[in-house]
């Protein structure tokens, strides 16, 4: 693997839409990206700990990153990135990435926050193959098993409501994110 230096990236010229592109295995783990816009990495690049990177970067297939690292707005993650602890993710980041200790494979998320008795976020999951799962605290479960608890412990309360009225909202829009990405990913 190639380690590129700070100076190697600092003279990296843009193309001609104003993108760098880092060469495919790559370690960029001591460059500060100083969070550079429209940066794409090639496949198998590895990134350090807390890095941030600028909106509109793309990180090709089997990339890295170190702990504690912020990606800006519209990025997109290839196919087996990992993420370290403590990554964020800014608005429309376009995600595949296994999830929940490998029990969500290749699949996609969206948080609802301030819900529940806990007023808590909860993580909304959908896997490759369509099935949607949900994370509210401690709780992990598939979406029915968690409606069902959800329905024993709140029920008839507003935490029912808003427990339900989210999982309306995962059950209606995960599929079709899904459907999206599947398509976007086949142009």
């Amino acid at each position: 693997m190639n380690k590129l230096t700070q100076a190697e990236f600092d003279a990296m010229e843009r193309d001609e839409l104003g993108f760098l592109h880092i060469p495919p295995e790559t370690d960029c783990s001591d460059v500060d990206v100083n969070g550079a816009k429209k940066v794409v990495f090639g496949d198998c690049c590895t990134l350090g700990n807390h890095c941030t990177l600028g909106d509109g970067c793309t990180l090709g297939d089997g990339c890295k990153l170190g702990n504690h690292c912020t990606l800006g707005y519209c990025c997109t993650l290839g196919d087996g990135c990992t993420l370290g602890d403590g990554c964020t993710l800014g608005e429309f980041c376009d995600i595949r990435a296994t999830f929940e200790g490998g029990n969500v494979k290749n699949g996609l998320f969206f948080t609802v926050g301030n819900i529940g008795s806990e007023h808590r976020t909860a993580y909304f999951y959908i896997d490759e193959d369509g099935a949607l799962f949900v994370r509210a605290g401690c709780w992990f479960s598939g979406i029915d098993d968690f409606k069902a608890r959800v329905r024993d412990i709140h029920g008839g309360t507003l935490y029912e409501t808003q427990y339900m009225a989210a999982c309306r909202y995962a059950e209606a829009v995960l599929p079709e994110m899904l459907k999206e990405e599947d398509a976007h990913a086949t142009r």
